[in-house]
Protein backbone atom coordinates (compact mmCIF):
# COMPACT_ATOMS: atom_id res chain seq x y z
CA UNK A 1 0.00 0.00 0.00
CA UNK A 2 1.29 3.43 -0.87
CA UNK A 3 -0.05 6.73 0.41
CA UNK A 4 0.35 9.77 -1.83
CA UNK A 5 -0.20 13.32 -0.55
CA UNK A 6 -0.78 16.14 -3.00
CA UNK A 7 0.59 19.60 -2.22
CA UNK A 8 -2.56 21.47 -3.20
CA UNK A 9 -4.86 19.20 -1.23
CA UNK A 10 -6.18 19.82 2.22
CA UNK A 11 -4.12 18.25 4.95
CA UNK A 12 -4.90 14.56 5.10
CA UNK A 13 -4.75 14.50 8.86
CA UNK A 14 -7.58 16.98 9.03
CA UNK A 15 -9.57 15.09 6.43
CA UNK A 16 -9.36 11.61 7.87
CA UNK A 17 -10.41 11.06 11.43
CA UNK A 18 -10.37 7.27 11.38
CA UNK A 19 -9.56 4.40 9.09
CA UNK A 20 -11.00 0.95 9.32
CA UNK A 21 -8.83 -2.10 8.73
CA UNK A 22 -10.38 -5.24 7.28
CA UNK A 23 -11.90 -7.63 9.74
CA UNK A 24 -10.70 -11.22 9.75
CA UNK A 25 -12.46 -13.37 7.20
CA UNK A 26 -15.53 -14.96 8.70
CA UNK A 27 -15.57 -18.01 6.43
CA UNK A 28 -15.58 -21.30 8.28
CA UNK A 29 -12.40 -23.40 8.05
CA UNK A 30 -12.26 -26.20 5.54
CA UNK A 31 -13.46 -29.57 6.77
CA UNK A 32 -13.85 -33.00 5.22
CA UNK A 33 -16.34 -35.68 4.28
CA UNK A 34 -14.44 -38.93 4.24
CA UNK A 35 -11.45 -38.70 1.91
CA UNK A 36 -12.62 -35.36 0.47
CA UNK A 37 -11.64 -31.92 1.75
CA UNK A 38 -14.80 -29.79 1.80
CA UNK A 39 -15.85 -26.17 2.28
CA UNK A 40 -18.69 -24.62 4.28
CA UNK A 41 -21.15 -25.31 1.44
CA UNK A 42 -20.25 -28.98 1.41
CA UNK A 43 -18.40 -28.70 -1.91
CA UNK A 44 -15.31 -30.80 -2.57
CA UNK A 45 -12.25 -28.53 -2.52
CA UNK A 46 -9.24 -29.43 -4.66
CA UNK A 47 -5.99 -27.68 -3.77
CA UNK A 48 -2.79 -27.36 -5.82
CA UNK A 49 0.24 -25.64 -4.35
CA UNK A 50 3.82 -25.62 -3.16
CA UNK A 51 5.94 -26.20 -0.07
CA UNK A 52 7.64 -23.19 1.54
CA UNK A 53 10.19 -24.70 3.91
CA UNK A 54 13.51 -22.87 4.43
CA UNK A 55 16.79 -24.72 4.89
CA UNK A 56 16.77 -24.54 8.68
CA UNK A 57 15.48 -22.58 11.65
CA UNK A 58 18.25 -20.06 10.99
CA UNK A 59 16.47 -19.02 7.78
CA UNK A 60 12.97 -17.79 8.73
CA UNK A 61 10.69 -16.66 5.89
CA UNK A 62 11.50 -12.96 6.14
CA UNK A 63 15.24 -13.64 6.07
CA UNK A 64 15.02 -15.62 2.85
CA UNK A 65 12.70 -13.10 1.22
CA UNK A 66 9.33 -14.86 1.29
CA UNK A 67 6.42 -12.46 1.40
CA UNK A 68 3.68 -10.65 -0.47
CA UNK A 69 5.13 -10.91 -3.98
CA UNK A 70 5.40 -14.69 -3.64
CA UNK A 71 1.82 -14.97 -2.38
CA UNK A 72 0.50 -12.89 -5.27
CA UNK A 73 2.54 -14.85 -7.81
CA UNK A 74 1.08 -18.15 -6.62
CA UNK A 75 -2.46 -16.79 -6.51
CA UNK A 76 -2.25 -15.36 -10.01
CA UNK A 77 -1.44 -18.86 -11.29
CA UNK A 78 -4.18 -20.63 -9.36
CA UNK A 79 -1.82 -22.27 -6.86
CA UNK A 80 -3.95 -22.02 -3.76
CA UNK A 81 -2.24 -23.87 -0.91
CA UNK A 82 1.16 -23.61 0.80
CA UNK A 83 2.70 -26.00 3.28
CA UNK A 84 4.61 -23.65 5.54
CA UNK A 85 7.35 -25.37 7.53
CA UNK A 86 8.52 -24.38 10.99
CA UNK A 87 11.46 -26.08 12.71
CA UNK A 88 11.17 -26.88 16.40
CA UNK A 89 14.71 -25.56 16.92
CA UNK A 90 13.26 -22.15 16.10
CA UNK A 91 10.07 -22.60 18.11
CA UNK A 92 11.66 -23.65 21.44
CA UNK A 93 15.41 -23.04 21.17
CA UNK A 94 15.87 -23.55 24.93
CA UNK A 95 13.72 -25.58 27.31
CA UNK A 96 10.62 -23.58 28.21
CA UNK A 97 11.47 -20.53 26.05
CA UNK A 98 9.49 -19.93 22.88
CA UNK A 99 11.04 -17.66 20.27
CA UNK A 100 8.20 -15.27 19.46
CA UNK A 101 10.18 -13.47 16.78
CA UNK A 102 10.62 -16.72 14.87
CA UNK A 103 6.91 -17.51 15.15
CA UNK A 104 5.96 -13.92 14.27
CA UNK A 105 7.87 -14.23 11.01
CA UNK A 106 5.71 -17.19 10.00
CA UNK A 107 2.55 -15.39 11.12
CA UNK A 108 3.44 -12.55 8.75
CA UNK A 109 3.96 -14.94 5.85
CA UNK A 110 0.68 -16.72 6.54
CA UNK A 111 -1.19 -13.41 6.62
CA UNK A 112 0.23 -12.49 3.21
CA UNK A 113 -0.81 -15.88 1.84
CA UNK A 114 -4.31 -15.53 3.29
CA UNK A 115 -4.67 -12.05 1.84
CA UNK A 116 -3.93 -13.60 -1.57
CA UNK A 117 -6.58 -16.27 -1.03
CA UNK A 118 -4.12 -19.09 -0.30
CA UNK A 119 -4.72 -21.80 2.29
CA UNK A 120 -1.81 -22.58 4.65
CA UNK A 121 -0.92 -25.97 6.08
CA UNK A 122 1.22 -25.23 9.15
CA UNK A 123 3.92 -27.91 9.31
CA UNK A 124 6.39 -28.88 12.02
CA UNK A 125 9.25 -30.00 9.81
CA UNK A 126 12.20 -32.27 10.45
CA UNK A 127 14.56 -34.51 8.51
CA UNK A 128 16.93 -36.72 10.53
CA UNK A 129 15.97 -34.81 13.69
CA UNK A 130 18.69 -32.16 13.88
CA UNK A 131 22.06 -30.75 12.87
CA UNK A 132 23.95 -33.20 15.11
CA UNK A 133 22.99 -35.95 12.66
CA UNK A 134 23.40 -33.85 9.49
CA UNK A 135 19.67 -33.17 9.60
CA UNK A 136 17.36 -30.35 10.63
CA UNK A 137 14.37 -29.78 12.83
CA UNK A 138 14.96 -30.09 16.57
CA UNK A 139 17.24 -28.18 18.94
CA UNK A 140 20.24 -30.08 20.21
CA UNK A 141 18.83 -30.25 23.74
CA UNK A 142 16.03 -32.49 22.44
CA UNK A 143 18.39 -35.03 20.85
CA UNK A 144 18.85 -37.85 23.36
CA UNK A 145 21.01 -40.60 21.86
CA UNK A 146 22.50 -42.14 25.05
CA UNK A 147 26.00 -41.61 23.71
CA UNK A 148 25.59 -44.03 20.82
CA UNK A 149 28.19 -43.61 18.04
CA UNK A 150 27.32 -40.77 15.74
CA UNK A 151 29.02 -42.54 12.88
CA UNK A 152 29.08 -43.03 10.00
CA UNK A 153 28.09 -39.61 8.74
CA UNK A 154 26.38 -40.63 5.50
CA UNK A 155 24.25 -37.50 4.96
CA UNK A 156 20.62 -37.46 3.86
CA UNK A 157 19.02 -39.97 3.68
CA UNK A 158 21.92 -42.35 4.41
CA UNK A 159 22.09 -41.69 8.15
CA UNK A 160 18.61 -43.15 8.58
CA UNK A 161 20.00 -46.57 7.71
CA UNK A 162 23.49 -46.55 9.23
CA UNK A 163 23.76 -44.06 12.11
CA UNK A 164 23.15 -45.65 15.56
CA UNK A 165 22.95 -42.32 17.41
CA UNK A 166 20.24 -40.97 15.09
CA UNK A 167 18.12 -44.08 15.46
CA UNK A 168 18.48 -44.15 19.24
CA UNK A 169 17.46 -40.47 19.35
CA UNK A 170 14.28 -41.36 17.46
CA UNK A 171 13.65 -44.25 19.87
CA UNK A 172 13.91 -41.88 22.81
CA UNK A 173 11.67 -39.30 21.20
CA UNK A 174 8.87 -41.80 20.55
CA UNK A 175 9.17 -43.11 24.12
CA UNK A 176 8.93 -39.56 25.55
CA UNK A 177 12.31 -39.82 27.24
CA UNK A 178 13.15 -36.87 29.51
CA UNK A 179 14.93 -33.86 28.09
CA UNK A 180 17.63 -32.01 30.02
CA UNK A 181 15.00 -30.25 32.15
CA UNK A 182 13.33 -33.53 33.14
CA UNK A 183 10.17 -33.00 31.05
CA UNK A 184 9.37 -35.55 28.37
CA UNK A 185 10.38 -34.84 24.79
CA UNK A 186 6.85 -35.33 23.49
CA UNK A 187 5.52 -33.23 26.38
CA UNK A 188 7.71 -30.37 25.13
CA UNK A 189 6.51 -30.98 21.58
CA UNK A 190 2.87 -30.85 22.69
CA UNK A 191 3.40 -27.54 24.49
CA UNK A 192 5.12 -26.14 21.42
CA UNK A 193 2.24 -27.15 19.17
CA UNK A 194 -0.30 -25.63 21.55
CA UNK A 195 1.68 -22.40 21.61
CA UNK A 196 2.00 -22.17 17.82
CA UNK A 197 -1.59 -23.23 17.10
CA UNK A 198 -2.86 -20.52 19.43
CA UNK A 199 -1.18 -18.00 17.12
CA UNK A 200 -2.90 -19.37 14.00
CA UNK A 201 -6.30 -20.65 15.16
CA UNK A 202 -8.13 -17.37 14.48
CA UNK A 203 -6.33 -16.57 11.23
CA UNK A 204 -8.23 -16.82 7.94
CA UNK A 205 -7.44 -19.55 5.42
CA UNK A 206 -5.67 -21.98 7.72
CA UNK A 207 -6.06 -25.42 6.14
CA UNK A 208 -4.79 -27.15 9.26
CA UNK A 209 -1.72 -28.47 11.05
CA UNK A 210 0.71 -31.16 9.80
CA UNK A 211 2.05 -32.40 13.11
CA UNK A 212 5.37 -34.13 12.17
CA UNK A 213 7.13 -34.42 8.83
CA UNK A 214 8.15 -37.94 7.76
CA UNK A 215 8.28 -39.86 11.06
CA UNK A 216 11.12 -42.39 11.16
CA UNK A 217 10.75 -45.55 13.26
CA UNK A 218 14.24 -45.40 14.71
CA UNK A 219 16.02 -48.67 15.55
CA UNK A 220 13.19 -50.96 14.31
CA UNK A 221 13.13 -49.31 10.87
CA UNK A 222 14.16 -52.50 9.06
CA UNK A 223 10.99 -54.29 10.25
CA UNK A 224 8.95 -51.76 8.25
CA UNK A 225 11.08 -51.84 5.09
CA UNK A 226 8.85 -54.05 2.98
CA UNK A 227 5.68 -53.62 0.89
CA UNK A 228 3.48 -54.64 3.85
CA UNK A 229 5.00 -52.05 6.18
CA UNK A 230 5.55 -52.46 9.91
CA UNK A 231 4.43 -55.78 11.42
CA UNK A 232 1.29 -56.07 13.58
CA UNK A 233 2.06 -54.53 16.93
CA UNK A 234 5.00 -52.67 15.39
CA UNK A 235 5.95 -49.00 15.20
CA UNK A 236 2.96 -47.79 13.19
CA UNK A 237 0.29 -49.39 15.35
CA UNK A 238 1.91 -48.54 18.67
CA UNK A 239 4.37 -45.67 19.05
CA UNK A 240 3.32 -43.64 16.00
CA UNK A 241 -0.44 -43.97 16.53
CA UNK A 242 -0.08 -43.11 20.22
CA UNK A 243 2.03 -40.08 19.33
CA UNK A 244 -0.54 -38.81 16.81
CA UNK A 245 -3.42 -39.17 19.26
CA UNK A 246 -1.48 -37.44 21.99
CA UNK A 247 -0.51 -34.44 19.83
CA UNK A 248 -4.04 -34.22 18.42
CA UNK A 249 -5.42 -34.07 21.96
CA UNK A 250 -2.98 -31.27 22.78
CA UNK A 251 -3.95 -29.30 19.70
CA UNK A 252 -7.65 -29.69 20.41
CA UNK A 253 -7.08 -27.87 23.71
CA UNK A 254 -6.48 -24.67 21.72
CA UNK A 255 -8.10 -25.26 18.31
CA UNK A 256 -11.31 -27.24 18.01
CA UNK A 257 -12.06 -26.45 14.36
CA UNK A 258 -9.20 -26.86 11.94
CA UNK A 259 -8.13 -30.06 10.26
CA UNK A 260 -5.33 -32.00 11.94
CA UNK A 261 -3.03 -33.90 9.58
CA UNK A 262 -0.79 -36.80 10.50
CA UNK A 263 1.81 -38.59 8.39
CA UNK A 264 2.74 -42.25 8.00
CA UNK A 265 6.29 -43.36 8.64
CA UNK A 266 8.81 -42.34 6.01
CA UNK A 267 8.88 -45.70 4.25
CA UNK A 268 5.27 -45.22 3.13
CA UNK A 269 6.62 -42.61 0.71
CA UNK A 270 8.29 -45.30 -1.40
CA UNK A 271 5.55 -47.93 -1.37
CA UNK A 272 5.32 -49.53 2.09
CA UNK A 273 1.79 -49.85 3.48
CA UNK A 274 0.88 -48.10 6.71
CA UNK A 275 -0.45 -49.69 9.87
CA UNK A 276 -1.22 -46.33 11.48
CA UNK A 277 -4.39 -46.56 13.52
CA UNK A 278 -7.42 -44.31 13.44
CA UNK A 279 -6.40 -41.08 15.24
CA UNK A 280 -9.92 -40.79 16.63
CA UNK A 281 -10.52 -37.18 15.59
CA UNK A 282 -13.53 -36.17 13.52
CA UNK A 283 -11.49 -33.60 11.56
CA UNK A 284 -8.40 -35.64 10.73
CA UNK A 285 -6.42 -35.71 7.51
CA UNK A 286 -3.80 -38.11 6.17
CA UNK A 287 -0.82 -36.15 4.81
CA UNK A 288 1.37 -38.40 2.68
CA UNK A 289 4.34 -38.11 0.32
CA UNK A 290 5.19 -39.92 -2.91
CA UNK A 291 8.74 -40.63 -4.06
CA UNK A 292 10.51 -43.26 -6.16
CA UNK A 293 13.72 -44.75 -4.76
CA UNK A 294 15.23 -44.62 -8.23
CA UNK A 295 14.65 -40.88 -8.56
CA UNK A 296 14.97 -39.38 -5.09
CA UNK A 297 17.33 -36.70 -3.77
CA UNK A 298 20.41 -38.09 -2.07
CA UNK A 299 20.13 -41.44 -3.83
CA UNK A 300 21.61 -42.57 -7.16
CA UNK A 301 19.31 -42.02 -10.12
CA UNK A 302 18.43 -45.31 -11.78
CA UNK A 303 17.34 -45.49 -15.44
CA UNK A 304 13.70 -46.55 -15.64
CA UNK A 305 12.81 -47.66 -19.18
CA UNK A 306 10.06 -49.98 -17.85
CA UNK A 307 8.46 -47.10 -15.89
CA UNK A 308 8.69 -48.98 -12.61
CA UNK A 309 8.66 -45.63 -10.80
CA UNK A 310 5.18 -44.95 -12.09
CA UNK A 311 4.02 -48.29 -10.73
CA UNK A 312 5.54 -47.54 -7.34
CA UNK A 313 4.10 -44.03 -7.25
CA UNK A 314 0.63 -45.36 -8.02
CA UNK A 315 1.08 -47.90 -5.22
CA UNK A 316 1.50 -44.99 -2.79
CA UNK A 317 -1.85 -43.57 -3.92
CA UNK A 318 -3.46 -47.01 -3.61
CA UNK A 319 -2.13 -47.39 -0.06
CA UNK A 320 -3.37 -43.91 0.87
CA UNK A 321 -6.81 -44.65 -0.56
CA UNK A 322 -7.02 -47.88 1.40
CA UNK A 323 -6.03 -46.09 4.59
CA UNK A 324 -8.70 -43.43 4.03
CA UNK A 325 -11.34 -46.14 3.56
CA UNK A 326 -10.37 -47.67 6.90
CA UNK A 327 -10.21 -44.42 8.88
CA UNK A 328 -12.52 -42.03 7.01
CA UNK A 329 -9.78 -39.38 7.03
CA UNK A 330 -9.14 -36.76 4.33
CA UNK A 331 -6.35 -37.28 1.81
CA UNK A 332 -3.62 -34.77 0.95
CA UNK A 333 -0.44 -35.38 -1.05
CA UNK A 334 1.74 -32.88 0.80
CA UNK A 335 5.10 -33.61 -0.81
CA UNK A 336 6.50 -35.05 -4.04
CA UNK A 337 9.26 -34.57 -6.62
CA UNK A 338 12.15 -32.64 -4.95
CA UNK A 339 13.96 -33.15 -8.23
CA UNK A 340 14.56 -31.11 -11.33
CA UNK A 341 13.30 -33.68 -13.81
CA UNK A 342 10.11 -32.18 -15.33
CA UNK A 343 8.93 -35.61 -16.51
CA UNK A 344 8.70 -36.80 -12.90
CA UNK A 345 6.78 -33.71 -11.80
CA UNK A 346 4.38 -34.12 -14.73
CA UNK A 347 3.89 -37.81 -14.01
CA UNK A 348 3.02 -37.35 -10.33
CA UNK A 349 0.74 -34.36 -10.86
CA UNK A 350 -1.07 -36.42 -13.50
CA UNK A 351 -1.33 -39.32 -11.04
CA UNK A 352 -2.65 -37.01 -8.32
CA UNK A 353 -5.33 -35.76 -10.69
CA UNK A 354 -6.17 -39.32 -11.79
CA UNK A 355 -6.54 -40.29 -8.12
CA UNK A 356 -8.49 -37.09 -7.35
CA UNK A 357 -6.15 -35.94 -4.57
CA UNK A 358 -5.06 -32.39 -3.68
CA UNK A 359 -1.31 -31.90 -3.95
CA UNK A 360 1.54 -29.69 -2.69
CA UNK A 361 4.76 -29.77 -4.72
CA UNK A 362 8.25 -29.78 -3.23
CA UNK A 363 9.25 -27.03 -3.49
CA UNK A 364 8.68 -23.35 -4.05
CA UNK A 365 12.38 -22.97 -3.26
CA UNK A 366 15.06 -24.93 -1.42
CA UNK A 367 14.70 -28.24 -3.26
CA UNK A 368 17.74 -30.41 -2.63
CA UNK A 369 17.27 -32.06 -6.01
CA UNK A 370 16.91 -28.90 -8.06
CA UNK A 371 13.12 -28.87 -8.28
CA UNK A 372 12.68 -25.21 -7.35
CA UNK A 373 9.81 -23.20 -8.77
CA UNK A 374 11.60 -19.97 -7.82
CA UNK A 375 15.37 -19.86 -7.83
CA UNK A 376 15.90 -17.07 -5.28
CA UNK A 377 13.00 -15.86 -3.10
CA UNK A 378 14.96 -12.72 -2.27
CA UNK A 379 14.28 -11.55 -5.82
CA UNK A 380 10.83 -11.04 -7.40
CA UNK A 381 9.24 -14.21 -8.81
CA UNK A 382 9.52 -13.12 -12.41
CA UNK A 383 11.64 -13.59 -15.52
CA UNK A 384 14.71 -15.79 -15.18
CA UNK A 385 14.05 -16.20 -11.46
CA UNK A 386 11.15 -18.54 -12.27
CA UNK A 387 11.57 -22.08 -13.55
CA UNK A 388 9.24 -21.60 -16.50
CA UNK A 389 9.19 -25.27 -17.52
CA UNK A 390 8.21 -26.35 -14.01
CA UNK A 391 5.65 -23.55 -13.77
CA UNK A 392 3.92 -24.73 -16.93
CA UNK A 393 3.62 -28.25 -15.49
CA UNK A 394 2.36 -27.24 -12.05
CA UNK A 395 -0.09 -24.63 -13.29
CA UNK A 396 -3.02 -26.50 -14.78
CA UNK A 397 -6.78 -26.35 -14.94
CA UNK A 398 -8.27 -27.91 -11.86
CA UNK A 399 -11.66 -28.05 -10.11
CA UNK A 400 -11.28 -25.47 -7.35
CA UNK A 401 -14.62 -26.47 -5.79
CA UNK A 402 -17.09 -29.14 -6.91
CA UNK A 403 -20.78 -28.95 -5.99
CA UNK A 404 -21.03 -32.71 -5.91
CA UNK A 405 -18.74 -35.72 -5.74
CA UNK A 406 -15.98 -35.83 -8.36
CA UNK A 407 -15.90 -38.86 -10.62
CA UNK A 408 -12.77 -37.81 -12.45
CA UNK A 409 -10.85 -34.97 -14.03
CA UNK A 410 -7.94 -34.82 -16.45
CA UNK A 411 -5.73 -32.25 -18.12
CA UNK A 412 -4.15 -33.18 -21.45
CA UNK A 413 -1.08 -30.92 -21.68
CA UNK A 414 -0.45 -31.55 -25.36
CA UNK A 415 -4.00 -30.79 -26.49
CA UNK A 416 -4.58 -28.30 -23.68
CA UNK A 417 -7.95 -29.83 -22.94
CA UNK A 418 -9.49 -30.34 -19.53
CA UNK A 419 -12.42 -32.55 -18.59
CA UNK A 420 -14.34 -32.89 -15.33
CA UNK A 421 -17.22 -35.17 -14.42
CA UNK A 422 -19.08 -35.34 -11.12
CA UNK A 423 -22.18 -36.58 -9.38
CA UNK A 424 -24.43 -33.75 -8.23
CA UNK A 425 -24.79 -35.41 -4.81
CA UNK A 426 -22.18 -33.94 -2.47
CA UNK A 427 -20.11 -36.26 -0.24
CA UNK A 428 -22.02 -35.16 2.84
CA UNK A 429 -25.29 -36.18 1.16
CA UNK A 430 -26.64 -32.75 0.20
CA UNK A 431 -27.90 -31.98 -3.29
CA UNK A 432 -25.47 -29.77 -5.20
CA UNK A 433 -28.16 -28.27 -7.44
CA UNK A 434 -28.02 -24.49 -7.30
CA UNK A 435 -24.50 -24.47 -5.85
CA UNK A 436 -21.66 -23.36 -8.12
CA UNK A 437 -18.84 -25.60 -9.25
CA UNK A 438 -15.62 -23.65 -9.91
CA UNK A 439 -12.83 -24.62 -12.30
CA UNK A 440 -9.63 -22.60 -12.47
CA UNK A 441 -8.62 -22.04 -16.10
CA UNK A 442 -5.08 -20.61 -16.14
CA UNK A 443 -4.34 -17.71 -18.47
CA UNK A 444 -0.82 -19.20 -18.71
CA UNK A 445 -2.19 -21.99 -20.92
CA UNK A 446 -5.21 -20.24 -22.41
CA UNK A 447 -3.97 -16.72 -23.09
CA UNK A 448 -6.03 -16.44 -26.25
CA UNK A 449 -9.16 -17.76 -24.55
CA UNK A 450 -11.05 -21.01 -24.26
CA UNK A 451 -14.32 -22.67 -25.16
CA UNK A 452 -16.27 -24.64 -22.58
CA UNK A 453 -18.96 -27.23 -23.15
CA UNK A 454 -21.07 -28.28 -20.17
CA UNK A 455 -23.14 -31.43 -19.84
CA UNK A 456 -25.93 -31.53 -17.27
CA UNK A 457 -25.02 -28.03 -16.14
CA UNK A 458 -25.20 -24.38 -17.18
CA UNK A 459 -22.14 -22.12 -17.39
CA UNK A 460 -22.77 -18.93 -15.40
CA UNK A 461 -19.36 -17.20 -15.57
CA UNK A 462 -18.32 -14.56 -18.07
CA UNK A 463 -16.71 -15.77 -21.32
CA UNK A 464 -12.96 -16.02 -20.82
CA UNK A 465 -13.10 -15.75 -17.01
CA UNK A 466 -10.19 -17.56 -15.34
CA UNK A 467 -12.68 -19.19 -12.97
CA UNK A 468 -15.25 -21.14 -14.95
CA UNK A 469 -18.46 -21.44 -12.93
CA UNK A 470 -21.31 -23.82 -13.61
CA UNK A 471 -24.52 -24.91 -11.94
CA UNK A 472 -26.07 -28.32 -12.38
CA UNK A 473 -29.31 -28.42 -14.32
CA UNK A 474 -32.47 -29.15 -12.28
CA UNK A 475 -32.86 -32.89 -11.82
CA UNK A 476 -29.42 -33.73 -13.25
CA UNK A 477 -27.72 -36.56 -11.38
CA UNK A 478 -24.40 -36.01 -13.13
CA UNK A 479 -22.69 -33.02 -14.66
CA UNK A 480 -19.44 -32.22 -16.38
CA UNK A 481 -17.50 -29.76 -18.46
CA UNK A 482 -14.86 -29.83 -21.20
CA UNK A 483 -12.46 -26.95 -21.80
CA UNK A 484 -10.39 -26.48 -24.96
CA UNK A 485 -8.39 -23.59 -26.46
CA UNK A 486 -10.36 -21.10 -28.52
CA UNK A 487 -9.97 -17.47 -29.44
CA UNK A 488 -12.17 -15.24 -27.27
CA UNK A 489 -12.28 -11.47 -27.29
CA UNK A 490 -10.02 -10.30 -24.49
CA UNK A 491 -8.53 -13.77 -24.01
CA UNK A 492 -8.58 -15.48 -20.63
CA UNK A 493 -8.45 -13.09 -17.71
CA UNK A 494 -9.31 -13.10 -14.04
CA UNK A 495 -12.43 -11.03 -13.43
CA UNK A 496 -11.89 -8.66 -10.49
CA UNK A 497 -14.43 -8.09 -7.75
CA UNK A 498 -16.79 -5.11 -7.81
CA UNK A 499 -16.52 -2.62 -4.98
CA UNK A 500 -19.44 -0.94 -3.29
CA UNK A 501 -19.02 2.22 -1.19
CA UNK A 502 -21.59 3.49 1.29
CA UNK A 503 -21.74 6.60 3.46
CA UNK A 504 -23.71 7.68 6.51
CA UNK A 505 -23.78 10.70 8.74
CA UNK A 506 -22.19 10.52 12.15
CA UNK A 507 -22.01 12.84 15.11
CA UNK A 508 -20.03 16.04 14.99
CA UNK A 509 -20.65 16.69 11.32
CA UNK A 510 -18.68 13.65 10.28
CA UNK A 511 -19.35 11.18 7.49
CA UNK A 512 -18.46 7.54 7.77
CA UNK A 513 -17.56 5.64 4.62
CA UNK A 514 -17.43 1.88 4.31
CA UNK A 515 -16.64 -0.21 1.28
CA UNK A 516 -16.60 -3.86 0.42
CA UNK A 517 -16.29 -6.07 -2.64
CA UNK A 518 -18.25 -8.97 -4.06
CA UNK A 519 -17.54 -11.57 -6.69
CA UNK A 520 -14.25 -11.81 -8.51
CA UNK A 521 -12.19 -14.80 -9.57
CA UNK A 522 -9.30 -14.21 -7.18
CA UNK A 523 -9.10 -12.95 -3.61
CA UNK A 524 -9.38 -9.21 -3.01
CA UNK A 525 -5.90 -7.96 -2.15
CA UNK A 526 -7.00 -4.42 -1.34
CA UNK A 527 -8.69 -1.26 -2.59
CA UNK A 528 -7.67 1.81 -4.54
CA UNK A 529 -9.23 4.83 -2.84
CA UNK A 530 -9.37 8.44 -4.05
CA UNK A 531 -10.83 11.40 -2.17
CA UNK A 532 -11.27 14.68 -4.01
CA UNK A 533 -12.26 18.11 -2.69
CA UNK A 534 -13.35 20.08 -5.70
CA UNK A 535 -10.70 19.62 -8.36
CA UNK A 536 -8.00 18.73 -5.91
CA UNK A 537 -7.13 15.18 -4.95
CA UNK A 538 -6.87 15.19 -1.19
CA UNK A 539 -5.93 11.56 -0.75
CA UNK A 540 -4.92 8.51 -2.75
CA UNK A 541 -4.46 4.94 -1.55
CA UNK A 542 -3.23 2.10 -3.74
CA UNK A 543 -4.21 -1.50 -2.97
CA UNK A 544 -4.90 -0.59 0.65
CA UNK A 545 -6.29 -3.07 3.15
CA UNK A 546 -8.48 -0.34 4.62
CA UNK A 547 -12.22 -0.82 4.35
CA UNK A 548 -13.42 2.52 5.65
CA UNK A 549 -12.75 6.17 6.46
CA UNK A 550 -14.36 8.87 8.57
CA UNK A 551 -14.30 12.32 6.99
CA UNK A 552 -15.10 15.78 8.27
CA UNK A 553 -18.07 17.19 6.44
CA UNK A 554 -18.08 20.70 5.08
CA UNK A 555 -16.96 21.16 1.57
CA UNK A 556 -18.20 18.75 -1.07
CA UNK A 557 -16.03 15.64 -1.48
CA UNK A 558 -16.12 12.81 -3.95
CA UNK A 559 -14.84 9.36 -2.96
CA UNK A 560 -14.00 6.63 -5.45
CA UNK A 561 -13.14 3.03 -4.57
CA UNK A 562 -12.25 -0.01 -6.65
CA UNK A 563 -11.18 -3.52 -5.71
CA UNK A 564 -7.74 -4.92 -6.56
CA UNK A 565 -7.26 -8.68 -6.68
CA UNK A 566 -4.18 -10.70 -5.76
CA UNK A 567 -2.93 -10.65 -9.36
CA UNK A 568 -3.26 -6.86 -9.58
CA UNK A 569 -6.43 -6.81 -11.70
CA UNK A 570 -8.58 -3.78 -10.91
CA UNK A 571 -12.37 -3.64 -10.93
CA UNK A 572 -14.63 -0.73 -11.86
CA UNK A 573 -14.79 2.38 -9.70
CA UNK A 574 -17.63 2.84 -7.24
CA UNK A 575 -18.25 6.41 -6.09
CA UNK A 576 -19.98 8.37 -3.36
CA UNK A 577 -20.41 12.13 -3.01
CA UNK A 578 -20.19 13.79 0.41
CA UNK A 579 -21.81 17.20 0.94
Amino acid sequence: MSLTKHPRAVIVAALILAATAPAAAAARPLSHAGRWITDAQGRVVVLNGANMVPGSHLDPPGEVGLGEDDARFLAAHGLDVVRMGLFYAGVEPEPGRFDERYIDDHVRLQRALARAGIQTLVDFHQDMLGARYQGRGFPDWMLVDDGRPNQPQAGFPGNYFVNPALNRAYDNFWSDAPAADGAGLIAHFERGWRHVAARFRDAPRILGYDIFNEPWPGTPWATCANPFGCPPGGFDQTALTAFTRRVFDALREVDTEHLLFYEPNLQFDVGAATGHGDPGDAAAGFSFHDYCLGAAPGLPTIPDPAELCRTGEQLVFDNAEGHARRTGDALLLSEFSDIGDPAIVARITDLADANMVSWIHWAYFGSGGGGNLVKDPRSPPAGDNVNEMLLRILVRPHPRAVAGTPEGWRYDRDARTFTLGYSTRMPGGADGAGVETEVFVPPLHYAEGYAAEADGARIVSEPGACVLRLRAAPGAERAGVRVRPAAVAGGTRCVPARATVRSRRARGGRVRLRWSARGGDLAVWGFDVEVRRGRRRAMSLRASERTGLTLRAGRRARVRVRAVDAAGNRGPWSAATIR
